[in-house]
């Protein structure tokens, strides 16, 4: 068997680093972000999906109740 770390306060000294700050900056500033609306599936309004298609701007999506449907991406 194993001995029991204790390990209060081990967390103290954590920092986050630059990446973290890096996405912060870039939520904030709306000019370098893409926004993304994640696709239902009309029947059972799922957002477990799978993409099993792609032909231009048109996604071809399976739910995992079995309905196909295809989603076309907005332009601009």
């Amino acid at each position: 068997m194993g001995k029991w770390v204790n390990a209060k306060g081990w967390l103290k000294d954590y920092a986050p680093d630059n990446k973290t700050q890096a996405k912060q900056a870039a939520i904030q500033n709306f000019g370098e972000a893409v926004i993304f609306i994640r696709p239902r599936c009309p029947k059972c309004k799922s957002i477990k999906l799978v993409c099993y298609g792609i032909k231009g701007n048109i996604r071809y999506y399976k739910c995992l109740c079995g309905n196909k449907f295809k989603a076309i991406e907005k332009e601009g």
